[in-house]
């Protein structure tokens, strides 16, 4: 099919049948833009070799850079639908790179939980349940596999990640009102994860520490003497604001 840099917009009053007829060539096109995007990914995937053989190929970073490249260019379109289009684009090219699983527990708010997982990984990422927090972890660690942990104050499956260098909490789920209820776990070296929000597992002494050189980190849940924390970067907390 030729391609066109030029935008060819439709004149006022044309013929519904001539609009409709222009909407299946852009239809078209934009399948045909997506699938030349999943071959492009093939190419990116080849590239890569060996490099971070033992990490999944999920690149939250990049995800992100792109989300934020797009709403700023976009002039019509909402953050909102750009993000969700995007968010399963980029799904479908995982899949295609490596498949991988989602395994969820979520025993108090299964149908919030995995709604909102299926729309940060996309419809074609295989999702399977976990009987306890601990199943989950297993297969992110052992397997091709991202955990998703339904999120509690009273829960402290997360200690066991204060000890774990092969496993990041590298993104969460939240509800309508921006409340957590899952967080997201995975092989994904630091270097890919997102610089705006970070998500540790701290000792009361490392708390201090980043407390007093200024980091602004919130306690979401405690044990013991580890406390599980978010902390924000400047630039996300005033996009927050």
């Amino acid at each position: 099919m030729p391609q066109s840099n030029v935008t060819r917009i439709p004149a006022p009053g044309l013929d519904l049948q001539i609009l409709r007829s222009e909407i299946d060539r852009i239809d078209a096109r934009l399948l045909e833009l997506m699938e030349e995007r999943l071959t492009c990914s093939d190419a990116v995937a080849a590239s890569k070799g060996n490099e971070d053989a033992d990490q999944l190929r999920l690149r939250p970073a990049r995800e992100q850079q792109v989300i934020e490249r797009l709403s700023a260019l976009a002039t019509r379109m909402p953050r909102a639908s750009i993000t969700a289009i995007w968010r399963e684009l980029m799904g479908i090219n995982l899949q295609a790179q490596q498949a991988t699983h989602i395994v969820i527990h979520c025993p108090q708010q299964p149908v919030l939980v995995t709604d909102q997982a299926r729309l940060r990984f996309g419809g074609a990422a295989p999702i399977v349940s976990a009987g306890t927090p601990q199943d989950a972890l297993d297969r992110a660690r052992n397997r091709e596999a991202i955990a998703v942990i339904e999120f509690s104050p009273l829960s402290n499956w997360w200690v066991e990640l204060f000890h774990d260098e092969a496993l990041t909490i590298f993104d969460c789920l939240r509800d309508k009102h921006g409340r957590i209820v899952a967080l997201v776990i995975g092989r994904v070296a630091a270097r890919h994860v997102t610089s705006d929000t970070s998500f540790l597992v701290l000792g009361d002494g490392a708390l201090r520490r980043r407390t007093g050189a200024g980091d602004k980190v919130q306690t979401l849940a405690l044990a013991g003497n580890l406390r599980l924390c978010v902390s924000q970067s400047a630039a996300s907390r005033e996009a927050a604001q």
